[in-house]
C-alpha cells in the first residue's frame, strides 16, 4: 500500500527455531540497511550487555516503505523506539533523519 511509509514488526529475530522474521522479510528488501542493527545492538549493549548478541535485528526498504525488524521483548522494543528509531522520525533531529526520505517528506530536512 503506497499509503504505508513504516512497518514496524516485533518478534522472531532470536535463534529459537521458530524464530524466521529475517528470512522471512530478507527476500522481500529492495534495499537492506545494515547500519540499523549495528546501531540497534550498541544501544542494547548499555541495557542488556552481551545477551544483545541473540537478536538479528534488520531494517530496509521494500520500494519506497522501511521495514524494521525488532526483538519482541519489552526491553528490546523499548530499546529500538527510545534510543534509534524515535530519532529518525523525528523531522527536527539534525543532521536529517530518515524523515527526509520518507517520499510525502522529502524535502522537510534541506
Amino acid at each position: 500500500d503506497p499509503q504505508v511509509d513504516v512497518i514496524l514488526t516485533t518478534g522472531g529475530t532470536g535463534f529459537s527455531p521458530r524464530d524466521v522474521t529475517p528470512e522471512a522479510v530478507r527476500p522481500l528488501l529492495d534495499r537492506e540497511m545494515d547500519g540499523f542493527s549495528v546501531i540497534f545492538h550498541q544501544a542494547s549493549f548499555g541495557t542488556v550487555g552481551v545477551s544483545t548478541l541473540q537478536s538479528r535485528a534488520l531494517a530496509g526498504q521494500i520500494g519506497e516503505t522501511f521495514i524494521f525488524c525488532v526483538p519482541g521483548s519489552t526491553g528490546a522494543c523499548r530499546d529500538a523506539w527510545d534510543l534509534v528509531l524515535a530519532q529518525e522520525f523525528d523531522s527536527r533531529f539534525r543532521p536529517c533523519s530518515l524523515v527526509g526520505q520518507v517520499p510525502r517528506y522529502r524535502g522537510v530536512c534541506a
